[in-house]
């Protein structure tokens, strides 16, 4: 965007984004991001092939008691809009909870991946995430990077952040949220098509 001369006040990612944001925010070098996701992918490849994600119509509130009902089976992986979630785990536990809602009615959609991310799939890999992300040198930011958290302070500087990143549920809900209240009026998506730009609008006033 520089050789148009575009600078973003502020920019945020979602799950993977977030790395890419992360650089062009100045808290990763280049070498440094690319690492960190390549390591990423390639331990994702390892992820066993009885994973499962699905896009549900459904709260988060909806979710969770189900969830339970599967403990350590499945969790929520993204909560994008108000009505608009992503479940992932063990393929038998992300089809019981889709059924639930399948019967009530409700829009899904099974999502084409190679594992289960954001899932308890990926607590095996995380001590070699975490190795990879301990290397890194991490800079404060030139350009804001807005997350879920309200204030994330210093952690975005820690190897810890970047390493349970992948394991945390991705809240663009809340990130669009602090997005608006840190005044953005303008948003552009970077990216292969405009998922992210339809989902903002279901999250702004």
């Amino acid at each position: 965007t520089k050789q148009f001369g575009v600078r973003p006040d502020c920019v945020a990612g979602h799950s993977l984004g977030e790395i890419t944001a992360a650089h062009l925010a100045g808290i990763l070098t280049l070498p440094d991001a690319a690492l960190l996701v390549t390591t990423r992918a390639q331990l994702m490849d390892t992820l066993p092939t009885t994973g499962a994600m699905t896009a549900l119509q459904a709260t988060p509130d909806e979710v969770h008691p189900l969830i339970e009902d599967h403990a350590g089976q499945v969790s929520v992986a993204a909560v994008n809009s108000p009505t608009s979630l992503v479940i992932s785990g063990d393929h038998g536990a992300v089809e019981a909870v889709t059924a639930h809602f399948q019967d009530m009615g409700r829009k899904t959609t099974a999502l084409q991946t190679s594992g289960a991310f954001h899932s308890p799939h990926l607590d095996a890999l995380l001590p070699e995430l975490a190795a990879t992300a301990e290397t890194l040198t991490y800079q404060p930011p030139r350009i804001p990077l807005i997350t879920a958290t309200a204030d994330p302070g210093d952690e975005l500087l820690t190897p810890h952040y970047w390493a349970h990143q992948a394991r945390h549920h991705v809240d663009y809900q809340q990130i669009t949220h602090n997005l608006h209240t840190h005044g953005t009026t303008t948003y552009l998506e970077l990216g292969p098509d405009n998922t992210l730009t339809t989902l903002t609008h279901h999250n702004l006033p």
